[in-house]
């Protein structure tokens, strides 16, 4: 059976690649098909997917571009959802919580592993998310999150677990665990301004 995730997928390694430039036209449907080995059908699935997350943009009469700045716009997305799940955290979490992002705290901080870093550093903001206990909020999050991992991994962004990295982790737990949503926010802010500057510019 055809997986539209796959196909989108597909597309989506052409563009991270340069096969398809920022702001260029992608190929015709027709051409698609051909390169991917599926039905139109299931190709225009698969662009509806990729315009809906803001991957690409249709244009009438035109045909589907590569969105320009997509980049940017996952990070502004992350902070912006990250901030209300934080907001929700300080009120909401549990002993049991703050248990599991002291756990995933700790496991960023011992981890020497480059392949593994990004993995603990999002399970930390995974943990910080489901503490605020608004599921659907979490897995926005997470969509989101996974989807800027792709651009990290491309322009190697945050690849080593820096001591300002430790710290703005540290100081965003304590901010929870002391109920100082100000503080939390703060702190989310400064951790992600390097990425938002630099995403702005690629």
């Amino acid at each position: 059976m055809v997986n539209i995730d796959d196909i989108a997928a597909e597309i989506r390694v052409l563009i991270d690649n340069g096969q398809i430039p920022i702001g260029e036209r992608l190929p015709a449907e027709r051409k698609l098909c051909e390169m991917l080995g599926v039905s139109r059908g299931y190709v225009r699935k698969a662009l509806d997917k990729l315009e809906l997350c803001g991957a690409i943009e249709t244009r009438p009469q035109s045909g589907s571009y590569v969105a320009e700045h997509f980049f940017a716009s996952l990070v502004q997305a992350r902070l912006l959802l990250e901030t209300e799940c934080i907001k929700l955290a300080v009120l909401n979490r549990t002993e049991e919580d703050l248990s599991v992002m002291r756990s995933t705290m700790k496991s960023f901080e011992k981890n020497t592993s480059v392949a593994q870093h990004t993995e603990k550093d999002m399970a930390f903001h995974k943990a910080v998310a489901i503490g605020g206990h608004n599921p659907v909020l979490a897995a926005l999050l997470q969509l989101v999150s996974t989807e800027a991992v792709t651009y990290y991994h491309k322009y190697n962004v945050c690849s080593v677990a820096d001591r300002k990295v430790i710290k703005e982790h540290a100081d965003l737990y304590s901010a929870i665990e002391n109920s100082d949503v100000d503080a939390a926010i703060s702190v989310l802010n400064a951790h992600l301004s390097d990425v938002l500057k630099f995403s702005e510019k690629n």
